[in-house]
């Protein structure tokens, strides 16, 4: 008797919080649209985008649609490494229709493992009794085991998400929050991000995780077999910051071996002439708004030479 009114609060506040969050434009990076798309059925284009935050950013499928005749969704997920990226393709494919094509952007980090969950929070509104997130996240020390098995648990003393579910349940948010088909162009201008990077070391080096490379090439053999074609894609990188990272090279050639291996196209734009205007650039790494449109016509163009690859062919 005491503890049924704990478990009605906890059940009926996990329902409110989680339908609340699940509808945020901006909460977690504006991820969540991109989860209700996958977990609610309504995935569905010819041509996926993957990657971390450059693919989020730097690709427009409403660009690569118009220009190739195909529909197109960018699945990009915040985040430093592969696992992520490969755990939204496992969930795409159990509920959405596998795609034809995928287009898929590296970057440094793509290979490397910081051992957490970067913004863990995308998560929240859909762990409680998920097994397959449950299965993801068990390598991290993020979350427990009650997290995916009682009510409201994962919310306590979690103040920001709670509050911000209050929020949108009394105010409407705008239209033009968000993410469009999963991108997120950025109208903002150069940043000072490299500059105070650079005053607390003279260079970087990305590391390189075996089990992640290995993840990559495993992942790449699946949809070999599954007939889906793959092209990788390292888009524009501002110059100041290839010329930061120690073992870029290492990195790229990784990617050279698995698309000669694989026989995958590799398309590098780490010499192409946005990467040397920083106008198109908010930081080093991230393309802002305009240098990202101009991008995916540079590569949409490239994309129409592989009809093969993007099944354009009558």
């Amino acid at each position: 008797m005491f503890l049924a009114p704990i478990g009605i609060f906890a059940v009926g506040a996990d329902f409110f919080i989680s339908a609340s969050l699940r509808n945020s434009k901006t909460y977690a990076e504006g991820e969540y649209a991109i989860w209700n798309d996958i977990y609610e059925g309504h995935l569905s284009a010819e041509i996926f985008i993957y990657g971390s935050s450059r693919a989020v950013v730097h690709i427009s499928p409403a660009i690569l649609s118009e220009q190739l005749g195909k529909s197109c969704y960018n699945l990009g997920v915040n985040g430093f490494n592969f696992r992520t990226q490969y755990f939204r393709h496992q969930e795409a494919s159990r509920h959405a229709k596998k795609p034809q094509t995928i287009v898929h952007s590296l970057d440094i980090s793509t290979l490397s493992d910081k051992g957490e969950v970067f913004y863990k929070s995308q998560f929240l509104p859909y762990m409680f009794q998920s097994e397959s997130i449950e299965s993801f996240a068990k390598r991290y020390p993020d979350f427990s085991y009650f997290d995916f098995r009682l009510p409201f648990v994962r919310y306590y003393g979690n103040s920001p998400a709670i509050f911000h579910a209050m929020k949108l349940f009394f105010i409407e948010q705008s239209p033009d929050l968000g993410r469009i088909k999963g991108y997120r162009g950025q109208d903002i201008v150069w940043t000072d991000d490299l500059a105070n990077v650079k005053k607390k070391m003279t260079t970087f080096e990305a590391p390189i995780d075996t089990s992640c490379v290995n993840l990559f090439e495993g992942y790449l053999q699946e949809c070999l077999a599954k007939d889906i074609n793959v092209i990788l894609v390292y888009t524009p990188e501002y110059i100041e910051g290839q010329d930061f990272v120690k073992n870029r090279e290492d990195v790229l050639q990784i990617y050279r071996d698995l698309s000669t291996r694989y026989k995958i196209p590799f398309l590098d734009y780490s010499a192409d002439p946005i990467s040397f205007d920083k106008s198109l650039f908010y930081n080093s790494g991230h393309l802002n708004k305009k240098g990202s449109e101009r991008f995916t016509y540079v590569l949409a163009n490239d994309l129409k030479k592989m009809p093969d690859r993007i099944n354009t062919a009558p």
